[in-house]
C-alpha cells in the first residue's frame, strides 16, 4: 500500500467506529498528573528564573516574540504558564449519564478532584435535558436552573464521550495519520501495523506507530514520538483500547491516554494519564422530553433566558407547551 491508500484505510476505519444517535450510556473519566509532571514544571521554572536576564538578552525564547510582545513579556509568559501547570489537580474524576434520542438528550454529571497537596473536593452535580426545542440546565445542590433554546449537545466544558474514546490527543486518528510524510503498512500475528514519519529541520522528527486488529479493524494502540533538534525524545503520546460487547454492540470498554515528557535528566516519564471507562450501554433510549418534564416538576428557581423572566418550576406540561411554541 502507498501512503494515500493507507490514509484512506485509516479514514474508513475511523468513520466506522460506533458513535450512535439513539442510546443510553454511563461512563467515568479519571485524569491524573503524576509527581513527575509537577517536579518537571518546578525544574523548568527554576531554570527559567535562574537564566532570565541572559536568555532575554540572547532572545532565547520558545518561538519568536510577536511584534506586540517584548522578549521580556514572552519570557515571563513562559514562567506564568508553568506556574499554572503547578495548580493542576493531581486527580480529577467524574461520572456521566448520557442519553440521546431522536429529538433531545439528557446528561447528568458529577465528580471531584484531589489537588497536588492531597486536598479533596467535589464538583456540584449538574443535569442537562433537552426536548429538541428547549434545553434546561439544573443544579440540584442549589435548586437553581436555567432554560434556553435547545442545542445539539449539552454546552459543558467536558469533551464529548466519543472524542474521549476515539480522538488521539485532541484530534482524529485520521488527521494524525494524515500528518505523516511517509507511511508504511505491515501485517504480523493478526495485526496491521502502520508506521509513519514526519521529518522536520535537523534531527527534529515525529514518528507514528498504529496497531489495528486485522480481523475486526478496531484500533488497539497508537503512539506518536516527537524528537528534538538533537535527536532526543522530547515527548510521547500514547492511546490504548480494550473492547467489550454491550448487548450486541462492541464498544471501547476502557481507553487509556498517556502523555510522556522528558526531564532535564534526559529521562522520559509518564506525566499525565486519562482513563475513560464505559460502565453500561443500551441501544434503547428513554424519552428526553419526559426527562425534562420530570426535572421541571422539582422545586427549582428557574431563569428563562428565552423570555428573560424568573419563576419557580412545578407545572412542566404548561411550561413545555409555552416554551416549545
Amino acid at each position: 500500500m502507498d501512503s494515500d491508500s493507507i490514509k484512506q484505510l485509516v479514514r474508513q476505519l475511523d468513520d466506522s467506529l460506533p458513535r450512535g444517535h439513539n442510546y443510553e450510556i454511563n461512563y467515568s473519566v479519571v485524569e491524573t498528573c503524576t509527581d513527575f509532571y509537577f517536579q518537571r514544571s518546578r525544574d523548568i521554572i527554576a531554570r527559567l528564573e535562574a537564566n532570565r536576564e541572559r536568555s532575554i538578552e540572547n532572545n532565547r525564547t520558545f518561538g519568536a516574540a510577536s511584534e506586540h510582545m517584548s522578549k521580556k513579556d514572552a519570557y515571563e509568559g513562559m514562567i506564568r504558564a508553568f506556574n499554572r501547570d503547578l495548580k493542576s489537580p493531581k486527580e480529577r474524576s467524574y461520572d456521566c449519564d448520557y442519553m440521546v434520542d431522536e429529538v433531545g438528550f439528557y446528561v447528568k454529571k458529577e465528580g471531584g478532584w484531589i489537588n497536588a497537596k492531597g486536598v479533596k473536593g467535589q464538583y456540584p452535580p449538574a443535569i442537562y435535558a433537552s426536548d429538541g426545542k428547549v434545553m434546561g440546565t439544573f443544579y440540584p445542590t442549589d435548586s437553581q436552573a436555567s432554560i434556553q433554546p435547545a442545542t445539539e449537545r449539552a454546552q459543558i466544558a467536558e469533551r464529548f464521550w466519543t472524542d474521549l474514546a476515539y480522538q488521539f490527543y485532541y484530534d482524529s486518528i485520521t488527521s494524525r495519520v494524515a500528518m505523516m510524510t511517509t507511511l508504511k503498512l505491515a501485517q504480523k500475528d493478526g495485526k496491521l501495523l502502520i508506521t509513519g514519519e514526519k521529518p522536520d529541520t535537523g534531527k527534529r522528527t515525529t514518528l507514528l506507530e498504529f496497531r489495528v486488529d486485522q480481523k475486526s479493524l478496531r484500533p488497539e494502540e497508537i503512539a506518536m514520538l516527537c524528537y528534538d533538534d538533537l535527536g532526543n525524545l522530547n515527548q510521547k503520546w500514547a492511546k490504548r483500547w480494550q473492547y467489550q460487547d454491550f448487548s450486541g454492540v462492541t464498544l471501547p470498554k476502557v481507553v487509556v491516554d498517556e502523555i510522556y515528557l522528558t526531564g532535564y535528566d534526559g529521562q522520559t516519564k509518564l506525566a499525565q494519564q486519562t482513563t475513560f471507562t464505559i460502565n453500561s450501554f443500551s441501544a434503547l433510549a428513554n424519552d428526553a422530553k419526559d426527562k425534562l418534564a420530570g426535572l421541571l416538576k422539582g422545586n427549582y428557581s428557574i431563569y428563562d433566558e428565552i423570555t428573560g423572566s424568573h419563576y419557580v418550576s412545578g407545572k412542566p406540561g404548561e411550561m413545555l407547551d409555552n416554551l416549545s411554541k
